[in-house]
């Protein structure tokens, strides 16, 4: 089966399930250019951005920079709020293109204002990685993450927000 079919007959849930789809189609040509490509389908988006997370968990390669431009013209599209806690969990693992960075900015701190606690502690984790890569953006990480020790109030943000201020830019 294709990778594209493989990730439409997920189920969405079973973990087992899409480590399997990536066990049958990481060692292929081209499957993290078939990956971010996919990402655009929001029928897909979960399935595979978890695939992307899953390949930089395992160690795998980084992309490069047409695929990161490629990826970061998907966040508009990104709804769900899994395939966006998968994208903000990747960040520290693909470039951000310059003439990306302003819609990068714009997706993450969308997800500061995200009800699921998961995904507001890792934008403040990708915003951190953004103004790394990106000085212009230091000061706003800088005032963000400040902001959050005051104003958050879930343990796991706090937590996330502590870790990002101890790692520094």
């Amino acid at each position: 089966m294709s990778l594209k079919s493989d990730i439409a007959d997920w189920d969405g849930k079973s973990a087992d399930d899409i480590r399997a789809v990536y066990d049958a189609h990481h060692t292929k040509r081209g499957f993290l250019k078939n990956i971010v490509s996919l990402t655009k389908d929001p029928e897909l988006a979960v399935g595979s951005t978890w695939l992307l997370k899953h390949h930089f968990d395992e160690g795998g390669a980084p992309i490069g920079d047409e695929l990161a431009f490629e990826l970061f013209g998907y966040t508009d599209s990104l709804t769900h709020w899994e395939a966006r806690l998968h994208v903000l969990q990747c960040m520290q693992h693909i470039p951000v293109p310059t003439k990306r960075a302003q819609r990068v900015e714009r997706f993450v701190s969308s997800c500061l204002s995200e009800e699921k606690k998961f995904v507001r502690a890792w934008a403040y984790s990708a915003y951190r990685d953004l103004a790394a890569a990106h000085p212009k953006y230091r000061a706003q990480a800088e005032d963000l993450l400040e902001d959050a020790l005051a104003t958050e109030t879930a343990g796991s943000v706090l937590a996330r927000v502590r870790k990002v201020i101890k790692k520094g830019f």
